[in-house]
């Protein structure tokens, strides 16, 4: 019988540079009967269930986890899993700084987005099963990726380590877009979407209403049931995400960072920045 909720390991949260040392962006390995209990830590994190079944947790929502089950997972988002015999679970772990060094391409992924940000708010939120799962077969092809990944991982060529790995997150947002099965929540992810296409521009909850064809009470009552948040906060919580990225990339002054993401001005990046 799986818990309700997981207790948390001793020391929950960890930093990059407990798991990714030195000047690497990435850490990939396979760990063989993984038995973490909830945690969390301050980079990005792919999980591939590549033996076993059991129940997967974040933050207060669960959902059942087996062989092929991919889940992202973000960083400072508690997580853990739970299983009555054996997870082996492939991980790809990423410092902010590789995203950073490779935002253009990144955003260039179609299922980028949707992999990365969407689909774990959701899991997160509501429990939604919206997740990428590999069927066997496929899986079977990634498991030579993965091996090449922990081969080369070995041998210290973490530049091409990189590029491997950044064709893996190509790959699989690929799959999510061929494969996603959205069913009544299509609506609302699609909304998403168009917020997450929208968000450096002047927008409101009449224009997101317009998009969708519903009311706004319908759009508010559909979107908090899936997300826990408003419409309009999660065109908020896009443009304080896009801020912090560019913020990270040392590339642009504040005052442009706040035009580029949507904001007002400067003050009002600010005031949003400051309650994340």
């Amino acid at each position: 019988m799986y818990p309700e909720k997981l207790e948390y390991e001793p020391e929950q949260k960890w930093f990059g540079d407990d798991h990714i040392a030195g000047e690497k962006y990435v850490n990939c390995y396979l760990h063989k009967d993984y038995r973490f209990k909830m945690h969390s830590h301050q980079f990005y994190e792919i999980n591939i269930i590549i033996h076993g079944d059991g129940r997967h947790y974040i933050a207060d929502s669960y959902l059942p986890a087996g062989v092929g089950d991919v889940f992202v997972i973000p960083p400072k988002v508690p997580h853990g899993y739970y299983t009555d015999n054996r997870f082996d679970i492939y991980h790809i772990l990423l410092k902010n700084s590789f995203k950073n060094r490779y935002y253009d391409e990144l955003r260039q992924i179609p299922g980028y987005d949707y992999l990365f940000e969407m689909e774990p708010l959701i899991r997160q939120a509501s429990g939604g099963s919206y997740n990428l799962h590999i069927e066997r077969d496929r899986l079977s092809r990634l498991s030579d990726r993965m091996k090449q990944l922990t081969e080369v991982e070995s041998r210290g060529l973490y530049m091409y380590e990189n590029i491997l790995v950044l064709d893996f997150v190509a790959q699989l947002g690929n799959l999510i877009m061929n494969e996603r099965k959205l069913e009544n929540d299509s609506e609302v992810i699609g909304i998403m979407e168009y917020i997450k296409r929208n968000y450096q521009y002047p927008i409101s909850l009449d224009d997101i209403a317009k998009y969708s064809n519903m009311s706004i009470s319908t759009l508010n009552r559909r979107f908090r049931k899936l997300l826990n948040i408003s419409p309009m906060q999660y065109v908020i919580n896009c443009r304080v995400r896009a801020a912090q990225e560019l913020m990270e990339q040392n590339k642009y002054s504040k005052t442009e960072i706040a035009q580029l993401c949507g904001f007002y001005d400067l003050a009002h990046m600010n005031k949003y920045i400051g309650r994340m």
